[in-house]
């Protein structure tokens, strides 16, 4: 059981988050068990009011039960008068009417579930989607919260995932709010360069190379050996240009250039203190 000092943390984090109906808002979280103890919290908090629903990972059936069965019950249980409103959302993915429950996938048993969540008249939905396993359905049905004007929270550790779907992201850590903002303003602040990754045959050439490089404004060198050079950059066109001008004057042979453009993932390592770029 959570000690009274770690609920007063989480309580505490939990009233920083501003839910907005046709939004989706994220927290990010260290780990999977910290993103149970947020939501669970929330749901002490929030349990009472009756236009909030909690959902982390799927709902349980009996594994006999068909999928038409469990949309039968899911629409009973949470009075939704059309169920054709469900078999409509349904619909949109390949899953058989007829399949028991125990023989659904992990993500067919998350989309059933979501499916239901769609059609119910709650206006605020707190999901911890921590062991989700995501695909292009998934988002697509996340987004359908938006559509439908449902005000939606995010618990995850994922930073990718939350970047992808979210329109305002809040940032935790050791159960503190850290920062918040959109996505982009979050990477924009965080991580403003440009990651350049560039493969080369030149060894004898390298030092000169890099030399000529160190001369160049906007251009960090950050490691480099016989086979590739990584650099940080900030303004992309101008620094390519400076790139190859040192290429030519070093007469070095630049095989291929990759670029890696930050995410929320880089955010989150320089929040934690952890070295970025590093595979």
């Amino acid at each position: 059981m959570a000690s009274s000092t770690l609920i007063t943390q989480i309580n505490n984090l939990i009233q920083n988050i501003k839910l907005e109906k046709g939004k989706i808002i994220s927290l990010l979280c260290e780990n999977q068990e910290i993103c149970f103890q947020v939501f669970n919290q929330f749901k002490n908090a929030y349990i009472s009011q009756r236009n909030f629903f909690f959902f982390a990972n799927f709902f349980s059936f009996d594994p006999s039960f068909k999928v038409k069965d469990i949309i039968k019950f899911l629409t009973l249980s949470y009075n939704v008068k059309d169920e054709t409103l469900y078999y409509k959302l349904i619909s949109n993915f390949s899953i058989n009417l007829n399949k028991k429950y125990e023989e659904l996938s992990l993500t067919e048993k998350i989309l059933v579930s979501l499916c239901c969540l769609l059609i119910t008249d709650y206006e605020y939905y707190i999901l911890n989607i921590s062991t989700f396993n995501f695909n292009n359905e998934f988002w697509d049905l996340l987004l359908k919260f938006k559509e439908k004007n449902k005000g939606c929270l995010i618990i995850s550790h994922n930073p990718i995932v939350i970047e992808k779907i979210s329109d305002h992201v809040y940032i935790s850590l050791d159960f503190k709010l850290i920062d918040q903002g959109s996505p982009s303003d979050l990477i924009n602040k965080y991580v403003p360069k440009i990651f350049v990754e560039i493969s080369h045959s030149s060894s004898s050439k390298l030092n000169d190379f890099i030399e000529a490089l160190s001369r160049k404004r906007g251009i960090n060198i950050i490691s480099y050996d016989g086979r590739v050079v990584k650099l940080e950059v900030d303004r992309l066109q101008d620094s390519l240009r400076r790139i190859f001008l040192s290429a030519e004057q070093a007469d070095f042979i630049i095989n291929n250039i990759t670029l890696f453009f930050p995410t929320l993932n880089e955010v989150y390592k320089i929040i934690k203190k952890e070295k970025i770029w590093e595979k």
